[in-house]
């Protein structure tokens, strides 16, 4: 369906050699008008408000959708947070149980080297008086070592945990944020699915708005029969025999019609009907030597449905 240069719109009829019937549909006090016919506002309102309604379901269901993805997001959201406070908990453990360590590993380091340092002063003690200053001197400045080599064993400890922390949080940070992206993509594709599937909903039902309209124009029009078939007859290069499949109650007055109106395009003796009931009333299909012309109702809006896809759904 395309938009008229009068704010209305027209319905295509295509035949296999691109060509286009039409005719159209634009708006009128009270109604709608096609081909100079007019409809009640009533019968448009009411095709209109099923539209409407179709629409508001296909909105509801896409807000449903993206209600379901923000609960998604939030959920790994708060899933990332919780792995992150359970690292830095096993972190800061990790941190206490090495601090521990060294401090007990410093001890009995400093217990050691003193009872080594007692021993050795106290055997040059027993030899002299003057070793005995010199045990004196021993023992503090052993002393004195020990407990630099503590502190400096402590330090060397902390700077050693610290960067295997800051090296366990970067880790955690880029696959938090590379598992964040992949949702991201999911949830983008997941949202185009749902976006493609309403518009193919609203283009069935405005495909079957105009069916019903086209239905309406051709029971309240019987010349309808009449214009597609000049019209067919004229797109086509009609050599020799003609073959138009017709709906069976279509036939009397398609014949009638091509005895009186139709001899300045053909011969009507060289027409053969055939009935096809798959075939709605008013449509027909035309054949010749020369090709063919699908003027059937399903036929061009099939083409008009084909149309609109290849242009990306736009109505």
């Amino acid at each position: 369906l395309q938009h008229g240069e009068r704010s209305g719109w027209s319905m295509e009829r295509t035949t296999s050699h691109g060509s286009e019937l039409g005719r159209i549909i634009q708006p009128v006090e009270g109604g709608i008008e096609m081909n100079d016919r007019h409809f009640r506002l009533e019968d448009v309102n009411e095709l209109t408000e099923a539209l409407v309604a179709r629409s508001e379901g296909r909105l509801r269901e896409l807000q449903v959708a993206a209600e379901l993805i923000e609960e998604r997001l939030k959920a790994r959201a708060d899933d990332g947070k919780a792995r992150i406070s359970r690292a830095f908990e096993i972190a800061q453990s990790e941190i206490n149980r090495r601090l521990e360590k060294t401090a007990t590993d410093s001890a009995r380091i400093y217990e050691e080297r003193y009872r080594a340092g007692y021993e050795t002063g106290h055997a040059e003690g027993l030899e002299t008086g003057t070793r005995e200053g010199r045990e004196r001197g021993f023992r503090e400045g052993y002393a004195e070592g020990t407990e630099k080599g503590i502190l400096e064993g402590r330090e060397s400890g902390r700077r050693a945990i610290e960067q295997e922390i800051q090296e366990y949080f970067r880790t955690a940070s880029e696959r938090a944020v590379a598992q964040l992206n992949t949702l991201a993509d999911d949830l983008r594709g997941e949202w185009t699915r749902s976006l493609s599937a309403a518009r193919e909903s609203l283009l069935d039902l405005a495909l079957r708005i105009a069916e019903t309209i086209v239905h309406g124009e051709i029971q309240s029009r019987p010349d309808v029969l009449f214009e597609n078939t000049r019209t067919a007859l004229e797109r086509l290069e009609v050599e020799g025999l003609v073959i138009i499949d017709v709906h069976p109650e279509d036939r009397a007055s398609l014949e009638e019609f091509l005895g009186r109106s139709v001899s300045d395009l053909l011969d009507p003796a060289a027409v053969e009907l055939r009935e096809r009931a798959d075939l709605d009333r008013g449509g027909l299909i035309v054949r010749s030597n020369a090709g063919f012309v699908d003027a059937s109702v399903r036929g061009q809006l099939d083409n008009v449905r084909r149309r609109l896809r290849e242009a990306g759904g736009v109505i």
